[in-house]
């Protein structure tokens, strides 16, 4: 399942970068766009957490995800603040299953 190995992809690359001297392991972010945004929604899901000790992505960035089929099933949330950026207009990627996710999340995600 792609969405599965892409979140697994993410987290391994936090974690190569968090081995590196000169990179703050709490300062880590993440961002996708498009499929990628879509991968940065399920990325950021509190079940897939770091384990307990090993910092976690700082904050996280969406451009364009689509959101449609996560806030169909519900229930989403994210562990991490998260920015959401959208085309008002855009008829291939909507918004409005985005805002229901921001709606839903007021406290740590932003929409735009």
């Amino acid at each position: 399942e792609p969405y599965r190995e892409r979140v697994e992809d993410a987290n391994a690359a936090r974690r190569y970068l968090q081995t590196l001297r000169f990179v703050k392991p709490d300062a880590i972010g993440l961002l996708g766009w498009s499929n990628g945004g879509s991968s940065v929604l399920y990325t950021v899901r509190p079940k897939n957490r770091p384990k307990a000790g090993s910092p976690d992505f700082r904050a996280a960035v969406a451009f364009y995800p689509g959101c449609t089929a996560i806030a169909d099933k519900g229930g989403w949330a994210t562990r991490v603040p998260l920015l959401i950026v959208m085309g008002d207009a855009d008829d291939w990627t909507p918004a409005a299953p985005c805002k229901t996710l921001a709606d839903a999340n007021h406290d740590k995600v932003k929409l735009i």
